[in-house]
């Protein structure tokens, strides 16, 4: 049992206790992934605490990715996936894009894993992988001038790159700087341009990664993510004139 002298001084302490218990149990499989949580009158009943306690905790579980939280159903033991781990760092990425550093230091982050993805599928990339890759440079060549459907099989050849690594941490990661980053880049008026200077250095990755130079594919991934946070930074400065 949680002690419960102190909760209206540390609710926070006494929280943070039930969550280690119940992950826990969790682990041990005394819950199992897919089945229901005690009821909250239960967890009150058995750690000795208030409502407010048990479901600070409850919140505390679904952060770790161990509890899903649906209204009106009572809590289900889940079982953490990096999408759901990482969904968990949008509100605190999104406050860091508002600061004025803040999207040069995420350009930095995505740089330093796209380029690293680059020289790895030049290096491992299977048959398979190369071809998924090619229908998606296919797919993006064929999309130029289409700002949205040009946009869409971008994202879809970096995720092909992406993959090639086989861990789903990284394309979690690839997926979560889609939604803080690229989205929120401004519309520009040049579309077809820039489409085709984008599609050209995604060719030139794929040709690295089809000859499997490292070195080659690195060159042109630092070069093409140089280019979009150029671009980039030129679109606000246009935006800020008008």
């Amino acid at each position: 049992m949680v002690d419960d002298a102190n909760t209206a001084a540390e609710p926070r302490k006494v929280s943070a206790a039930i969550v280690e218990e119940l992950a826990a149990r969790v682990r041990s499989g005394v819950y199992e992934v897919g089945s229901f949580y005690p009821s909250e009158r239960e967890l009150c009943e058995e750690f000795g605490v208030g409502r407010p306690s048990i479901r600070e905790a409850l919140i505390g579980l679904q952060r770790m990715g161990l509890a899903d939280l649906s209204p009106r159903q009572r809590p289900r033991v889940t079982k953490p996936t990096p999408q759901n781990i990482i969904r968990e760092l949008t509100s605190a990425a999104r406050f860091i894009l508002d600061q004025p550093e803040g999207f040069a230091h995420f350009e930095q982050v995505r740089s330093f894993i796209e380029v690293s993805l680059a020289r790895h599928a030049a290096s491992h990339a299977s048959n398979a992988q190369i071809a998924r890759l090619a229908y998606a440079l296919e797919r993006n060549q064929a999309t130029i001038g289409q700002e949205t459907s040009f946009v869409e099989s971008d994202v879809a050849f970096h995720r092909a790159l992406a993959e090639t690594a086989g861990n789903p941490i990284i394309v979690a990661m690839h997926d979560a700087f889609v939604e803080w980053l690229i989205m929120q880049r401004p519309e520009n008026v040049d579309v077809e341009d820039r489409n085709r200077r984008s599609y050209a250095d995604h060719k030139e990755i794929f040709d690295a990664v089809l000859r499997h130079d490292p070195d080659r594919a690195a060159a042109a991934m630092q070069r093409h993510m140089d280019n979009a946070y150029a671009l980039y930074m030129a679109d606000i400065h246009a935006a800020t004139l008008r």
